[in-house]
């Protein structure tokens, strides 16, 4: 049997906080704080950089999650259709192992590990495995992780340059654009976790009936 290691990340791929941070905005700041569905407008990591808000505004609603209790439970699904693909098709397989990788603000209530357990536990996804962390590439490594997630352009380039035969993928978003454009990585830019199951199922299944990729 072939055994299959992957790494997710959670906000931004499977996880609306787009949309969440933005009501919290709006709620604190009123109508110039529109309510984003989707990453779609986003130009920033840096919410204050593009956003209606002042660094100090953004640093008060990030105060206001912090006292949210159990904030992490109470995010919406970021793309329902791909991230039910995404259980359906390796949530349910006995030989892929899923670790998802986060670096959430603990918040009031249980440990962010914790919310982000139940959060995935209450959208469909079975003995989650969380690892909370700073230091992605190093997790990576350590459980040789093949194919890995993320939304955030420096956690890609530094797992890709720790781990140079991980197949990392670039959520499709405005704010990593740039700067994994200018790393010189190797990267795979989709609009989500279907196209990265279904990439994940046919290493697999190459490899169960020793199939080489050809270039053509």
């Amino acid at each position: 049997m072939i055994i299959m290691n992957v790494a997710v990340d959670l906000d931004g791929v499977c996880s609306n906080f787009i949309k969440k941070f933005s009501t919290f905005a709006n709620e604190l700041y009123g109508s110039k704080c529109h309510i984003i569905e989707d990453a779609d407008p986003v130009k920033h990591w840096d919410w204050y950089k593009w956003y209606p808000i002042k660094k100090t505004e953004e640093d008060a609603i990030w105060d206001e999650i912090v006292k949210t209790r159990d904030f992490w439970t109470s995010l919406e699904v970021y793309n329902r259709g791909q991230w039910e693909y995404f259980v359906d098709k390796i949530g349910k397989a006995n030989n892929i192992n899923v670790y998802f990788i986060t670096t959430r603000t603990e918040t009031v209530g249980m440990t962010a590990t914790r919310q982000s357990a139940i959060w995935l536990m209450n959208n469909g996804w079975k003995y989650p495995f969380v690892i909370k962390t700073k230091q992605k590439e190093k997790f990576i490594e350590n459980l040789n992780i093949e194919f890995f997630i993320d939304d955030k352009a420096e956690n890609l380039i530094n797992v890709k340059k720790h781990n140079p035969t991980c197949k990392v993928y670039a959520q499709d978003v405005p704010y990593n654009t740039d700067l994994l454009k200018a790393s010189g990585i190797e990267y795979k830019r989709v609009s989500g976790l279907r196209q990265f199951t279904d990439d994940i199922l046919e290493e697999i299944y190459r490899r169960e009936y020793n199939i080489q990729w050809k270039n053509t």
